[in-house]
C-alpha cells in the first residue's frame, strides 16, 4: 500500500508528457484536380532539440506518386517528450 500514490503520480506524468494537441493547416489548393493519389512526409521532433525527417511537398509527393499536385494540407502534433510536422499532398 505504501507504493499506491507514487506510482499513481508517475501514470500520471507519464499521461502528461506524452499528451499534446494538433493543428492541421490547408497550406496551398492549386486548379489541377486533386485524384486519387496521397503523399506524406514528417519530421519527428524529440523534447524540441533533436529533429529528423523531411517534411516537404517534394518529399511528400515523391512518397505518393504525385506528379500534379493538387492540395498540400499540414498537420502538426506536439507534446512534451515528442511532436511531429507532416506534410500531406494530393493530385494526379
Amino acid at each position: 500500500m505504501c507504493f499506491k500514490r507514487p506510482i499513481t503520480a508517475l501514470v500520471i506524468g507519464l499521461t502528461l508528457s506524452l499528451s499534446g494537441c494538433g493543428i492541421t493547416t490547408i497550406v496551398d489548393v492549386t486548379d489541377n484536380p486533386v485524384g486519387h493519389r496521397q503523399g506524406k512526409a514528417c519530421v519527428t521532433n524529440l523534447l524540441g532539440l533533436i529533429a529528423t525527417g523531411d517534411a516537404s511537398v517534394s518529399t511528400a509527393a515523391r512518397n505518393g506518386g504525385v506528379t500534379k499536385v493538387a492540395t498540400v494540407d499540414t498537420v502538426m502534433k506536439g507534446g512534451f517528450l515528442v511532436g511531429s510536422y507532416c506534410t500531406y499532398v494530393t493530385g494526379t
